[in-house]
């Protein structure tokens, strides 16, 4: 098939057709390489796209532990100074004379024999002066 301006014509003998079967074998083989390369990348994206977005998620949720991990260590040390401290208050309480002590203190009790006086006392605060009474005990057995 010539074209009216194309001055070279296609020769019309077997091997031209045979050269030309096999070229177009050569181009659907090539076309099929191609697509097939491309859908492999396309699996590949898709497969790191996806991995990718779990890494992330991962990443996320373990930050988030981290920091819970860090805030339940800081509780937890909380908690134990508490409790050592709740152990001495504890031990404390077990010893009668200690016991006497803060009762005689905070509720002005007395010994037997022993008189409780009240002073008042001024202090100076930040604003102005108040009275306050203090107290004294004294033991008539010395």
């Amino acid at each position: 098939m010539a074209h009216p301006n194309n001055k070279i014509a296609p020769l019309e003998n077997d091997y031209h057709r045979e050269q030309l079967a096999q070229l177009k074998i050569q181009q659907k083989q090539i076309t099929f390489r191609r697509r097939r390369l491309a859908v492999i990348f396309l699996v590949a994206l898709i497969i790191l796209g996806f991995s990718g977005f779990h890494l992330i998620k991962d990443a996320h949720k373990l930050a988030g532990l981290q920091k819970d991990e860090a805030t339940t260590i800081a509780k937890e040390k909380s908690l134990a100074d508490q409790e050592q401290d709740l152990t001495d208050d504890v031990n404390l309480l077990q010893d009668e004379e200690y016991v006497g002590k803060l009762a005689r203190s905070r509720y002005l009790l007395s010994k037997d024999g022993e008189q409780v006086y009240t002073i008042p006392s001024q202090s100076v605060t930040d604003s102005g002066t108040t009275d306050s009474s203090s107290t004294t005990t004294s033991s008539e057995n010395k």
